[in-house]
């Protein structure tokens, strides 16, 4: 199985962040995949990918469109080896054993994300307890994409209905998974959560 981690080789720290997930990926016996983030002036995206998104339901940055761009290209990767994957952001920060990770069962995508700001006044200790409650509350998915489980039936779903891409990667995720075109599972047990130690705005690319 692999990881792929998406990573903005520009930013030291960002790096430096995707080396750790990267390490602590391999403890678990699955393969790390740096993958360099698409940035906002690369050429092939300026020309093509922002050009096929300017009929926009509302302004979007460039960096968010890279961004998103960039979990699409995970996609293609995923859809094009067969094999489902982990997907990280390099703010993540990983909370347990992958391999604890229980993946039965998921048909499309596994959020093993936590992030929201709400609940970030003591780091990322966000309880079980939390958890458990917004998700009975909630449908789609509103924990980001700092850490999540794909499989290649859920890549091509979502390579279907990025393009031409009209939101950010956390917004389609959960405009797909409220319209049931995205079957989306929100894990009880957190395992991935956006780090508190990294700087993480999607302006930085």
């Amino acid at each position: 199985m692999k990881a792929y981690i998406i990573t903005l080789l520009g930013r030291p720290e960002r790096l430096a962040n995707a080396e750790a997930i990267a390490a602590r990926v391999r403890l678990s016996g699955i393969v790390p995949i740096i993958l360099p983030a698409t940035r906002r002036d690369d050429k092939e995206f300026s020309e093509i990918s922002y050009a096929a998104s300017r009929d926009l339901e509302r302004p979007m940055t460039a960096g968010e469109i890279a961004c998103s761009w960039s979990h699409y290209r995970v996609c293609e990767l995923i859809v094009d080896s067969g094999e489902g994957a982990f997907v990280f952001e390099d703010d993540a920060y990983l909370l347990r054993d992958l391999a604890t990770v229980e993946l039965g069962g998921v048909a499309h995508i596994l959020s093993g994300s936590a992030w929201d700001p709400e609940h970030q006044r003591d780091g990322f200790a966000i309880t079980h307890t939390d958890l458990r409650r917004r998700v009975h509350h909630t449908t789609g998915l509103p924990y980001g994409t700092q850490g999540y489980y794909l499989t290649p039936l859920g890549a091509t779903v979502l390579t279907r209905h990025l393009t031409p891409i009209r939101w950010a990667s956390d917004v389609a995720l959960d405009r797909l998974s409220k319209h049931g075109i995205l079957q989306t599972q929100l894990a009880v047990d957190p395992w991935a959560v956006q780090s508190d130690s990294i700087e993480s705005y999607v302006g930085q690319r």
